[in-house]
């Protein structure tokens, strides 16, 4: 019912826009001189960003389970088919360690967990270095003073979240060596110590390559802009995007009505750089739809083809 309510309440404001369909025949000129590179572009960089995402996979993973990247690509895969239905994709751990060896599962989804964490700190330090960029222009278009409020409040939280993220991460080993002591876990001990001891240079190289992640999604927005003849700076992208980033990170939901929540913040985000709330949400959407729909398909279709060839889960 929320998704619906918010589809609706994009549409209207899309069709108030003014000028609506002089950005449809944009649109229009746009796809017929350059869509189909602009798309495959686009599909590109999703493979490209899904196999990084694999590679610090399969680097946690090395000192278990030695798996090829196309195997871990596969993994998550199935991974994202199986955390549509999951809070902010939590479910994700479950589809990927069906593809590796019993006795490597529950590292696997601690990695899993790693990874992601990895991930959520660079969004932290981007989104939260965005807000200083974004707060001055925006300040006065957000109609409730709840909304000046929450983003003043992010402001300050989010360096400190990121200096105690970076602490944790960094510290892994001694978190770990903390909480896996107790003799609850001397069944499985000797299945930690990988988890113990994680080197520096790859939580170091997992860093890098979460914000490398972070990179090809920005290019894909703005290229998507591009496509749906929407006309912004790559420095506003960057910045729109980041802090779009940082508040979905901050808000529990699952991924169908995520798309919901991104057009409503997105729209707020964009206003003071574009009037086009058509090419916003069809961007919007199309990122959506490519980063996370298409490769949940293809993730069932292995789920599938891995259940059907006999393998236990």
């Amino acid at each position: 019912m929320l998704f619906i309510w918010l589809t609706y309440n994009v549409v209207n404001q899309v069709k108030a826009q003014p000028d609506l369909q002089l950005y449809i025949d944009r649109i229009h000129v746009i796809i017929n001189e350059k869509g189909i590179v602009l798309l495959a572009l686009v599909c590109l960089l999703m493979f490209l960003q899904w196999i990084l995402e694999a590679k610090k996979w399969q680097l946690l993973l090395a000192p278990v389970s030695s798996i090829s990247l196309k195997r871990a690509l596969v993994a998550i895969f199935s991974g994202i088919a199986f955390s549509i239905a999951t809070p902010n994709r939590m479910g994700e751990f479950a589809g990927r360690i069906l593809h590796l060896p019993a006795n490597a599962r529950f590292q696997g989804t601690s990695f899993t967990f790693v990874g992601n964490f990895a991930q959520l700190i660079i969004t932290l330090i981007c989104g939260g270095f965005s807000l200083f960029f974004l707060d001055e222009r925006i300040s006065n278009m957000l109609g409730s003073q709840i909304l000046r409020d929450v983003f003043t409040m992010l402001k300050i939280a989010t360096p400190v979240i990121v200096l105690l993220s970076l602490m944790i991460y960094f510290k892994l080993g001694i978190i770990f060596n903390k909480l896996f002591s107790h003799r609850f876990f001397n069944k499985v001990n000797n299945k930690l110590d990988s988890l113990k001891n994680i080197p520096l240079p790859v939580l170091g190289t997992v860093l890098v390559l979460s914000f490398a992640r972070f990179l090809i999604f920005i290019v894909q927005y703005y290229l998507l802009f591009i496509f749906t003849g929407v006309d912004i700076p790559f420095f506003d992208v960057v910045i729109c995007i980041s802090v779009l980033f940082l508040l979905l990170a901050a808000i529990p939901t699952i991924t169908f009505l995520e798309l919901g929540i991104r057009w409503q913040v997105a729209l707020v985000l964009f206003a003071h750089v574009t009037d086009n709330k058509l090419g916003v949400s069809l961007t919007i959407t199309a990122v959506w739809f490519i980063n996370l729909i298409l490769p949940a398909f293809l993730g069932a279709l292995t789920t599938i083809k891995f259940k059907w060839r006999g393998a236990k889960f």
